[in-house]
């Protein structure tokens, strides 16, 4: 039931719910509209540096996976895929991880959050997160989603976040607003 879309950055990616809601604390909807319609040269530069967060958590993102996997003890495989929704087409994911075999939980997002995001995280699993989950599992049609999640370096948190149909309706109505 996973849609390979034709062109894959034409559409709302999971990444970019809670922007397209105006309601990550990282991406406004101006920039996210920017970019979606090809107007970067009008952004300003973003920093790609090693003391990017982005470029640390795309570094420890297998090793917060292998102690998930140890923790878990649920098998996980890497899958690197995009997917589109079937009956809303702007609608896309990038699925990384899927667990194997596990009635309760199907798909794995791993994040490495840095000392200045931490604070959002102190009250569990903050709501551009949940938002970005919903959109997963409205995509993949997937039953739950495990973050995992590695704060300030030394402590993993595992989230489940199960999916709330009634959460998606009303995040795909704001999402195809917004598109």
């Amino acid at each position: 039931n996973l849609h390979l879309p034709q062109t894959p950055d034409v559409g709302i990616e999971h990444r970019d719910a809670a922007a397209a809601l105006g309601r990550d604390p990282f991406k406004s909807q101006v920039r996210l509209w920017m970019e979606k319609t090809s107007r970067q040269d009008m952004l300003h530069p973003m920093r790609l540096q090693d003391d990017d967060g982005t470029y640390w958590s795309r570094l420890l993102e297998p090793l917060v996976a292998a102690h998930y996997i140890n923790r878990t003890g649920r098998a996980v495989r890497r899958v690197d895929g995009t997917v589109r929704h079937r009956e809303h087409p702007w609608m896309l994911a990038t699925v990384t991880r899927e667990v194997v075999a596990d009635p309760d939980v199907q798909l794995l997002e791993c994040m490495c959050v840095g000392m200045n995001v931490a604070p959002l995280w102190a009250q569990g699993i903050p709501e551009y997160m949940r938002l970005r989950a919903q959109h997963l599992l409205a995509v993949t049609g997937s039953r739950a989603v495990d973050v995992v999640a590695l704060l300030c370096g030394q402590d993993l948190q595992v989230y489940r976040i199960e999916r709330d149909d009634g959460e998606i309706e009303r995040l795909i109505l704001q999402e195809q607003a917004f598109w």
